[in-house]
């Protein structure tokens, strides 16, 4: 049989003040509450349960008494139950469930710490509006971040920890708050505190209490499925230590709690894997539930008429009052108790009665329930004290709880994402993944908090969760004594009867003095029966908010969030929507987009309770909340019943448990002026980056009508681009709501009569407006760029708004833009009342353009200077709220003249920005090349300065007065927040040539690259965005697989360098390059590689690169000529430079040289010199005259022929002639050094004076340059030695270079002599300049001779000079000319030279050397013998084409010196060697330098150039040399072609004999041989004299 069980519960109700029957009784509430349960099938209906078809009948029945105490006091029924309104709603077939109670005490409770949350944003934001100035705070590097943001992000749980490694430290990131987006956090909370198992135990309060007066004891102790509000240290935590230590610090622990109540679901691992939605496997909404009996009848309990229309609340009178009369005065004015209904049916009872007890509190006209705790107070919640410091601000009595005027949803939200962001850059920037972290150059190192949003007066209670738990956990007690039957010890308080609360708001005039209370909550009610239509009327009433609102998880009941909110009030009533339509979502059946569609609410239920109901404010009831005001808020408690103390209730104080005056602050920023364009955009143009064109030699007009820019912007790439003299924006005041309008009080005066109401409506819808309307006088046109015209649905503006036929309205693809062309933009919106104007002021490093002080532009602009000496450009809006206008801004060019080297830049006038008021245009001037970069904001009007919240949440009165005074300007960034805005002047070209000056080089020991070194640069900073060197020289390249040394240009481009923008005219180079490097590792634009350590003469120049080249045509900036400036050639150490063709030449430093080189020194010692053969030279000079004919041949030479390649430490490598020192003795030189210094000395067969013992640089005439350097060689303690170098020359048949060295060893004949040699590179560095020692074969050098011829007659004088031997290899005491016997009775042989004297006759009609034949010898003499008495047999091997060309047999010479290539003898005593470029090369055995007489030899000492080297010297050397031999012949007759030959024989014993007869024996004689060793030719024709 069905169950019927009837909870009734007595609740008190003041007294009856209505002048009628009752006036001045008590009233109680009776509440019922059934609890039918059907026990079969057919019971599941209302017809099973026949008291329940009319319950109001069945009330009939029902006879009523308190019990207090002892005493039964009789209740009298005042309200009228209605049968027909009940069968209105309750049939016979009204579904009925079974009664299930649901227990909350164990569900898992989330909630956060609102109190906490708002003290961490009054605290970080009021230190960061004092303290962080007028821009965002630095966040990176971490190291440097301001103070107040790391004290910020330091309590939300931001943490490093530095790492010492010895010899460097490094700070790393800890974990931080993303470590909560884990699960492992989750569970360890999850399994510690939401569970049975909670560490958090709670004493909950018994059902019942001893005696009437009490409160009750705790009855037992449960796991609350609650984290407290408030973060403990592990230490002090106890059995919590576990769930504490997951957390470093009181606000991560408040922040963990607040993002854990918004992210309640996590998405899966399949859902993070979709990047895009299918729309497939959908989970389908909730399904509407299907309301029963119980829930009809519980949803009725916000309607209090209705519900005692139904007889579900009796409202009942106390026949007598006395007892409740007599408590009061035995309590002092103040009575307690308990009353329980004692209930008497006639005829049968419904169900089983269950009647617990009711506390109870009276005063003289106040009867309430009585709370079991602090928070209620006689019918009303504690609000006294309480106040908005949330603990932050300095508090003398805090109450039990907290109001607010911010968002804390969004506060908390807001913060959380910003502190995940910060500490992902934190440990990005951190990174050891990379030397300078993970951070993009794009992010920028200052980072602004979240701006904070007001949302109305609030009231919170700290720690409601624990509350609910404790209470809930009551009442799961009380229950279970309910059904159990035991009702009768079940007593019930404020607590467990409440159901929400009334509240009223005072605006106050200040903090001290009462207001006129209002309530939130009247309403009138719109009541109809959905099934018949039929409307129900009812009074006016109030609504209330509900006590304990908890908000479930659908997929999990045992997850309930419970927001620490009480209530909060916005502008309107609590229990009434605001008028008009509401925002609703909508999805695309064909596309699934989402869109907002403004729609009437008439939400039903097709199974609900048959009742819709719409309530609106009770006119005249709702006060105003206005910005800057203060209010007192007061809450009413409200019972089962819907009882509450009245509005105007006698029994209540003016300030009886009433918060404190808190004051209503606005939060919102006042928005940026919105920017709007005048024209089509241009390259690199932006919205807030305006652009201007001009040239170095063209102003903004000018040059676009170049015609290389013109021929640029006429391609396709620039079509969509316009190109203006002059660059425009609108600035609009920025758009506000017609709610944030209103609680400025600015619809104020337009409350009145019904013509004003009706402006007032129509600037209120002004709230839609956008800049796409069309008003009166705008030019609006929508720009759709080449590339979007496919893809871009909207054509023309405004777009289309969503509607049923077009959900989600139109939409502009991403790159259409919209321009006003019209001169004066008319604000088409409702804008922000609260700002002044528009403020304008300089980035870092800028300033405004032409401003240098405090001036007044116009009556509505001016430039005023703020507490840190900034200049301020304000401009007040034009005419009055809501006509607030704009201005326009003008980018114009700053006239100016230029100069190109040096760069100089001259302004005719200060460049002042210009305001006109008429027009409310403002111009700025910006000089070519600059690009300025401001930051444009709103400033606060004056009048609204104290109606905003941050200046109010700073510590003090004078940080306050700051943040108001900045507001005011418009540089308080969390007041007024700013947007870049940024002016360009872009130059197609740098405005001047880039110059480098007193630029040096620098290498270090065998570097292939060349740093560069520049203390000057001068250029035109502002318009060069890059510059970079080029390098240009030639140098020979001695490739040997090509047939002869190559002169090759090269250029090189060393590493761009970036300029910061607006950079000065003057740089350091070096500083510049760092300035610009962010990686260590990377190329630097001041070295150049030159990929080995050669010496070179390099012309370095910078080419300087516009910046702009985003902002030109693409086709303009491809050309290279048009956007660069090539700067001079960089000025150097004054140098020699031979001519191009002159391979060998030397390269010297001389100071009457050239300058555009710069000198860039070898940076490793050459390679070894690799010698083939050293060969005697020598050189002709002949004349005829008067005084006869002289022929001399110069001697005293070696070549020295040298294998390729050449040039291996650059241009300008000679052959080094090593000397111990210059002028120093052979006899010294150490033993060490003897094979490492050039030698010379006598040869033994021959007896002439010795060669000078002292060797100087003199003694090689030949010589270019020579220097005292350290050998390669050298060991410690080595002494240097002198390096003498000679050029070199190139042999074109032979493929060889050679090198000429002329020697003075003296009056010697035929010295020996042994070249110690180095590869030398004067332009070197030092230790670097010669190579390894290389030791020359021994060779001899040639004697000088000089020949003399006269003619007298037929008679012929001939003399020769020069060093001539004493005596030979002859000589009698040195060899005998007999193979086996020595006479000592002469004649004796001294081996001096033969000289003779031959005449020659051409053969006929042949025209070469080899057509003259010896025809007679006219002289034959052995030098210093008597005439004809040479004695012995001659061999005189060679003739006279042999020395005409210079081949003399003279192998005795060859020496074993070191030789780098394959060498063997060569046909006439030559050589053959090898070289390394392979072949075989013939090499003389002495070389004719007569040939080289004409073109340069070599530069003189001290890089001079000198003049060239010829036979005739300052000083004849032949001066010393009388004649050795002359004689004097007479010329036979003849004709024909004949001539002359003198020449001279050396004169050896040959190995070869012929027998002689001497003293009747025969002796093997030796045969004598002779060596030609000069020989010259003379016509003596030519010498008769005239």
């Amino acid at each position: 049989m069905a169950e019927q069980f009837l909870v009734w519960t007595v609740l008190p109700y003041g007294r009856v003040a209505d002048g009628g029957e009752h006036d001045g009784k008590w009233r109680v509430s009776l509440v019922v509450s059934p609890r039918l349960t059907p026990q079969a099938p057919d019971e599941q209906v209302l017809k099973a349960y026949e008291p329940w078809l009319d319950w109001p009948a069945t009330l009939e029945r029902a006879n009523f008494r308190g019990r207090i105490g002892s005493t039964l006091v009789r209740l009298t029924p005042v309200s009228k139950p209605d049968s027909d309104l009940w069968k209105r709603f309750f049939t016979e077939e009204t579904p009925v469930a079974g009664f299930v109670y649901t227990d909350m005490s164990r569900v898992n409770l989330r909630s956060y710490a609102v109190r906490n949350v708002l003290a961490f944003a009054r605290r970080h934001y009021g230190r960061l509006a004092a303290q962080s100035g007028d821009e965002h705070p630095v966040l990176l590097p971490w190291k440097d971040a301001d103070p107040a943001l790391k004290g910020m992000l330091g309590d939300l749980g931001t943490r490093t920890q530095i790492i010492n490694f010895g010899d460097r430290s490094v700070e790393v990131p800890l974990p931080g708050f993303s470590r909560f987006f884990g699960e492992d956090i989750d569970k360890i909370v999850d399994r510690s505190v939401f569970s049975d198992h909670s560490v958090f135990p709670m004493a909950v309060p018994g059902p019942g209490v001893e005696g009437e007066t009490g409160t009750p004891d705790a009855s037992e102790s449960r796991p609350r499925r609650a984290l407290p509000p408030d973060w403990v240290p592990p230490a002090a935590a106890g059995a919590a230590a576990g769930v504490m230590g997951q957390f470093t610090s009181a606000d991560e622990y408040t922040f963990y709690q607040a993002d854990r109540f918004y992210r309640r679901t996590r998405a899966s691992d399949l859902e993070k894997l979709k990047r895009r939605p299918d729309f497939k496997d959908v989970t389908p909404p909730p399904p509407a539930p299907e309301y029963d009996f119980h829930r009809i009848v519980a949803s009725y309990a916000d309607y209090g008429d209705l519900k005692r229309g139904l007889g579900l609340v009796i409202d009942c009178v106390l026949d007598t009052g006395k007892v409740i009369d007599d408590r009061i005065a035995a309590g002092g004015g103040t009575g307690i108790g308990q009353m329980q209904l004692v209930l008497k049916w006639d005829g049968p009872a419904p169900g089983k009665d269950a009647t617990p007890r009711t506390a109870w509190l009276a005063r003289k006209d106040r009867f309430v329930p009585r709370p079991r705790s602090a928070q209620h107070d006689a019918g009303l919640l504690r609000l006294e004290d309480s106040d908005d410091g949330w603990q932050v601000a300095k508090d003398e009595k805090p109450g039990l709880f907290d109001l607010y005027q911010v968002d804390p949803d969004g506060a908390a939200l807001k913060t959380v994402n910003f502190a995940l962001t910060a500490q992902n850059l934190v440990a990005r920037s951190l990174s050891l993944r990379q030397s300078h972290g993970e951070v993009t150059y794009t992010t920028p190192d200052r980072q602004g908090v979240a701006a904070l949003r007001s949302g109305g007066i609030g009231v919170s209670q700290h720690g409601r969760a624990t509350d609910l738990a404790q209470l809930a956990a009551a009442a799961d007690l009380k229950n279970a004594e309910i059904a159990a039957g035991n009702a009768d010890k079940v007593v019930l308080f404020a607590e467990d009867v409440h159901r929400g609360y009334r509240i009223d708001v005072a605006r106050v005039p200040d903090r001290v003095h009462p207001g006129d209370w209002q309530s939130l909550q009247a309403r009138v009610g719109d009541y109809r029966v959905i099934s018949t239509g039929e409307q129900l009327k009812f009074p006016p009433d109030e609504g209330y908010v509900s006590g304990h609102s908890v908000s479930g998880d659908p997929d999990n009941a045992d997850e309930q969030y419970l927001h620490e909110s009480l209530f909060r009030w916005s502008g309107w009533s609590l229990a009434a929507p605001r008028p008009g339509r509401t925002i609703r979502s909508e999805t695309g059946e064909d596309d699934n987009l989402q869109a907002e569609l403004p729609a009437d609410v008439t939400d039903t239920a097709e199974k609900g309770n048959d009742l819709a109901v719409t309530f609106a404010a009770q006119k005249g009831t709702l006060p105003r909340l206005r910005f800057g005001a203060l209010y007192r808020l007061r809450a009413r408690v409200v019972d089962l019943a819907g009882n509450s103390l009245g509005l105007k209730d006698p029994s209540l104080g003016d300030l009886e448990q009433a918060s404190d005056a808190v004051g209503y602050w606005r939060f919102e920023p006042v928005d940026p002026p919105v920017l709007v364009q005048r024209e089509r955009l241009s390259e690199g143009e932006q919205l807030e980056r305006l652009v201007i064109r001009s040239n170095f030699n063209a102003t903004t007009g000018e040059y676009l009508n170049d015609p290389d820019f013109q021929a640029a912007a006429a391609q396709p790439a620039s079509a969509d681009f316009a190109y203006t003299e002059t660059n425009q924006r609108h600035l609009v005041p920025p758009k506000s709501s017609q709610q944030q309008c209103e609680t400025h009080g600015f619809f104020d005066p337009f409350f009145g009569d019904w013509q004003r109401i009706r402006e007032g409506y129509a600037i209120a819808a002004r709230e839609v407006g956008t800049l796409y309307d069309p008003l009166p006088g705008a030019q609006i046109e929508l720009i759709t760029p080449q590339t979007l015209g496919a893809i871009a649905t909207t054509a023309a503006v405004p777009p289309a708004l969503p509607s049923a036929d077009n959900p989600v309205g139109d939409r502009m693809a991403g790159g259409q833009y919209v321009i006003h062309r019209e001169a004066a933009l008319t604000t088409p919106y409702l804008p922000d009342g609260a700002t002044g104007g528009i403020s304008i002021r300089a980035a870092r490093g800028h300033a405004l353009p032409g401003i240098d002080d405090e001036m007044v532009l116009g009556p509505s602009a001016r430039v005023v200077r703020d507490d840190r000496e900034r200049l301020i450009l304000l401009v007040r809006h034009g005419g009055d709220w809501p006509d607030l206008a704009g201005f326009r801004l003008v980018l114009a060019e700053r006239a100016e003249t230029d100069s190109e080297l040096p760069c100089m830049v001259d302004f005719p006038d200060k460049g002042l920005p210009v305001w006109d008021e008429d027009k409310r245009e403002l111009t700025l001037f910006v000089e070519k090349g600059r690009i300025v970069r401001l930051f444009y904001a709103s400033f606060v009007s004056p009048r609204h300065l104290d109606s905003f919240g941050i200046p109010h949440w700073t510590e003090s009165a004078k940080a306050a007065e700051a943040c108001r005074k900045a507001a005011a300007m418009g540089t308080n960034w969390l007041m007024t927040p700013y947007r870049p805005l940024t002016l360009v002047h872009a130059t197609q070209a740098p405005v001047c040539r880039p110059e480098m000056i007193q630029m040096i080089t620098s290498r270090g020991r065998g570097d292939r690259e060349l740093r560069l070194s520049c203390r000057q640069v001068r250029l035109h900073g502002p318009s060069t965005g890059k510059i970079e060197i080029e390098a240009d020289w030639s140098e020979w390249v001695d490739d040997i697989a090509k047939p002869r040394p190559e002169r090759v240009a090269f250029r090189g481009q060393l590493g761009e360098v970036r300029l910061a923008e607006n950079h000065p005219n003057a740089l350091v180079l070096s500083t510049a390059v760092s300035a610009q490097l962010t990686d260590p590792e990377a190329k630097r634009g001041d070295v150049h590689d030159l990929g080995d350590t050669r010496f070179r003469l390099i012309a370095y120049r910078m080419r300087a690169t516009t910046r702009f080249r985003e902002y030109l045509p693409p086709a303009l900036y491809g050309r290279t000529d048009l956007v660069t400036q090539l700067g001079p050639v960089a000025l150097g150490e004054p140098m020699a430079l031979p001519p191009e063709d002159d391979m060998g030449a030397p390269v010297l430093p001389d100071p009457a040289g050239s300058t555009a080189q710069t000198r860039v020194l070898a940076s490793a010692p050459p390679k070894d010199p690799r010698l083939l053969y050293v060969v005697p030279t020598f050189r002709w000079s002949r004349s005829t005259g008067a005084t006869g004919y002289t022929a001399t041949r110069t001697g005293n030479g070696l070549r020295v022929w040298l294998d390729r390649p050449w040039f291996s430490s650059g241009d300008g490598e000679l052959l080094g002639v090593v000397l111990h020192r210059d002028g120093g003795n052979f006899n010294e030189i150490p033993e060490r050094f003897e094979k490492l210094v050039t030698q010379w000395g006598t040869d033994p067969l021959w007896q002439s004076p010795a060669p000078k013992q002292t060797i100087r640089d003199a003694d090689f005439p030949a010589r270019v340059t020579a220097e005292t350097l350290a050998l390669q060689e050298q060991r410690p303690g080595d002494p240097s030695v002198r390096i003498v170098g000679h050029r070199v020359h190139w042999d074109d048949d032979r493929r060889l270079w050679y090198c000429d060295i002329e020697l003075s060893p003296g009056s010697s004949y035929m010295p020996f002599v042994r070249l110690a040699l180095v590869r030398y590179q004067p332009n070197a560095m030092p230790g670097a300049r010669i190579s390894r020692v290389v030791l020359a074969e021994f060779a001899q050098v040639l004697p000088r001779r000089r020949v003399r011829a006269t003619r007298s007659g037929s008679v012929l004088s001939v003399s020769l000079h020069g060093p001539d031997p004493e005596s030979g290899p002859l000589r009698f005491d040195r060899d005998s000319a007999f193979q086996t016997v020595s006479f000592v009775n002469g004649p004796f042989e001294t081996g001096r030279n033969r000289v003779e004297i031959v005449l020659q006759r051409q053969k006929d009609g042949i025209d070469s050397d080899l057509a003259w034949e010896d025809v007679q010898v006219l002289h034959d003499h052995v030098v210093g013998e008597e005439e004809e008495g040479g004695i012995g047999p001659v061999f005189s091997p060679g003739g006279l084409s042999a020395a005409r060309d210079g081949v003399l047999s003279l192998d005795r010479l060859a020496g074993t010196g070191a030789l780098s290539a394959t060498v063997s003898p060569g046909p006439a005593g030559g050589r053959i060697v090898t070289p390394a470029a392979g072949g075989r090369v013939t090499l003389p055995p002495a070389e004719d330098r007569s040939l080289a007489i004409g073109r340069a030899l070599g530069t003189a000492m001290g890089g001079t150039i000198g003049d060239l080297v010829t036979p005739t010297r300052p000083i004849d050397p032949f001066l010393p040399d009388p004649a050795f031999w002359d004689a004097r012949v007479t010329l036979p007759g003849g004709a024909g072609p004949r001539r002359i030959l003198v020449r001279e024989f050396e004169r050896f014993y040959s190995d070869n004999t012929v027998n002689e007869r001497h003293g009747g024996r025969v002796f093997p004689r030796r045969i004598i041989e002779e060596r030609l060793v000069f020989a010259e030719t003379f016509d003596p024709e030519a010498l008769l004299v005239r």
